[in-house]
C-alpha cells in the first residue's frame, strides 16, 4: 500500500499494518513489484508549481532493507499506473502529463538497466494499464473512455474501443479473457470480453 511519504506492507490475514518505508517527498500514487517481491517500483514527482511537471523518477525500493537503492528517470509526465512484465524484465508506465505539448505515451523501463528503453504511443492521457498473461499484449484506458491494445513486440496499436466516460482504473482476469474497468464518469464497473 502507498500511503503519504511511505510504502505501508499489510498483514491481510490479520487485517493490520506490518511495516513502513519511508520514501523521498513527493506523489506515489500507484506500484509494482519484481516477480521475487523483493523490490517494489514507485513513481516519484512533485507537486510544486516550480518543478518541470514532465520531470518523474521511478524509485526501487529494497523492501527487506527498507530504503530506496535507485531512481529511474521517466520524464514524460505524471505516471498514473505501472505495470510488471510477466517475466519482469520490463516495467509499463502509463502517463497523464499535466503540461501541454507533452507525447502521449506508455514508456518501457528496464528496471536492471535503470533507463527506459521506449515508448509506446497511444491516443489521449493514459490511466489505467493491464499486460496479458503472456506479456504480448498490453491493454491502456485513457481519460476518455478509450481501450487500447497495443502489442508489445510491435509496439503497434491492434485495436481500440470505446468503453465508458471517465476510465481510470483496470485489471484482468487471471486468464486475460476479461478487463475490468472503472468508469468514474459513469460510476460503474465495466467488464470487457477481450479474449
Amino acid at each position: 500500500m502507498n500511503t503519504g511519504g511511505g510504502l505501508a506492507r499489510i498483514d491481510a490475514q490479520r487485517g493490520r499494518l506490518a511495516g513502513r518505508v519511508q520514501l523521498p517527498t513527493g506523489h506515489h500514487n500507484t506500484l509494482a513489484l519484481s516477480r521475487d517481491e523483493r523490490t517494489a517500483y514507485v513513481p516519484s514527482s512533485s507537486l510544486r508549481a516550480d518543478v518541470d511537471p514532465t520531470k518523474v523518477d521511478i524509485l526501487a525500493v529494497d523492501l527487506a532493507r527498507k530504503r530506496v537503492t535507485a531512481k529511474i528517470p521517466v520524464n514524460h509526465g505524471g505516471i498514473f499506473a505501472l505495470e510488471m512484465a510477466p517475466d519482469g524484465r520490463r516495467i509499463y508506465t502509463s502517463h497523464f502529463p499535466r503540461a501541454q505539448g507533452v507525447p502521449n505515451v506508455v514508456s518501457v523501463v528496464d528496471p536492471a538497466a535503470g533507463s527506459v528503453t521506449g515508448t509506446l504511443s497511444v491516443q489521449g492521457r493514459s490511466t489505467g494499464l493491464a499486460l496479458a498473461p503472456d506479456g504480448r499484449r498490453i491493454y491502456v484506458l485513457n481519460e476518455s473512455g478509450m481501450l487500447q491494445v497495443i502489442d508489445t513486440a510491435s509496439g503497434k496499436a491492434i485495436a481500440s474501443t470505446t468503453v465508458g466516460r471517465d476510465t481510470t482504473g483496470m485489471t484482468l482476469s487471471p486468464d486475460g479473457r476479461r478487463a475490468y474497468i472503472t468508469d468514474e464518469g459513469e460510476e460503474q464497473l465495466v467488464v470487457v470480453a477481450i479474449g
